[in-house]
């Protein structure tokens, strides 16, 4: 595990033990300092993090907010066949006539990426029969990869 993951697991621990210092008086720059370098992170990452659990009370890292893929956007999205860049497109026309604003390409990427399984995007480019073949050659790669290990 890496240091990011490390300080992902570790971070809730380290700010509690380093609040309890503070709450008995007995907090220093060396005790921060030796959190931010076990963590790997810097000195002053974990200054906004006490600041963060005294001010919310929030130990943990906070949720951002992500653009995900409604079922209505993919539904567009298969009208498109799959084109990210088609439905971007429409989503730019209808918030121009809106006076709103669309997400960017790069953000529909992203959400699709994650939202949109693969089988499914071969699925909405070449049909039903595509889908199959993309989901069978995974399923036999899988198998191939358990028989070689």
């Amino acid at each position: 595990m890496g240091a990011a993951a490390d300080a992902g697991v570790l971070r809730p621990v380290a700010v509690r033990q380093l609040l309890a210092l503070e709450s008995r008086g007995g907090l220093t720059a060396g005790h921060r300092r030796m959190a931010a370098d076990t963590l790997g992170v810097s000195e002053r990452t974990v200054r906004r993090w006490l600041a963060a659990a005294r001010e919310g009370g929030r130990l943990e890292r906070a949720e951002r907010c992500r653009f995900t893929l409604t079922p209505q956007l993919g539904r567009r999205l298969a009208f498109h066949r799959g084109s990210v860049a088609g439905l971007h497109r429409e989503l730019v026309a209808e918030a121009a006539a809106a006076g709103g604003a669309a997400p960017s390409l790069a953000m529909l990427y992203r959400a699709v990426q994650r939202d949109v399984s693969p089988g499914l995007r071969a699925g909405m480019r070449g049909g039903e029969a595509a889908r199959r073949g993309f989901v069978l050659a995974a399923t036999l790669a899988g198998v191939l990869a358990a028989l070689l290990t």
